[in-house]
């Protein structure tokens, strides 16, 4: 993040340096929240892997169907070599297992991609952030 240099005056330079300040607290604060919520998807998507790799386990017998809230029914998992996945814009495809475990791997590695990439323009943001706060700190001296 490129700061402003020379400026008319220091309180000119002091006001610019706290907008910054606020905006880049604001960014950081923004990113932080997705970084969040990327990583509670993530978590989703890990689970459906690992139930969609041990389907084997569960074709065809009863088995605890969670329904939300810590709250689970008892179900029969149907004789079946298919599943439906979520394709995005409430759009739900039926694929076979195997083409299902890998739209999930690759949904998680483009989430995990994405979540690095944020995580790199968040440090980006606390260096901005603490090279504002030392100029402000500066002149206040």
């Amino acid at each position: 993040m490129e700061i402003p240099q020379g400026f008319r005056s220091k309180e000119e330079e002091q006001y610019t340096l706290r907008y910054l300040q606020q905006l880049y607290q604001g960014q950081y604060s923004g990113i932080s929240n997705e970084m969040n919520q990327l990583l509670g998807h993530i978590g989703e998507l890990e689970a459906a892997l690992k139930t969609a790799e041990n389907y084997d386990i569960v074709n065809g017998k009863g088995t605890l169907m969670h329904i939300g809230a810590n709250v689970y029914l008892n179900a029969n998992a149907s004789k079946s070599e298919t599943m439906v996945v979520g394709v995005g814009g409430g759009w739900m495809v039926e694929k076979s297992i195997s083409e299902s475990k890998m739209y999930i791997s690759k949904r998680v590695e483009k989430m995990t991609s994405l979540f690095n990439r944020l995580s790199k323009d968040r440090k980006e943001l606390e260096n901005a952030l603490m090279e504002v706060s030392l100029r402000l700190e500066r002149l206040g001296r």
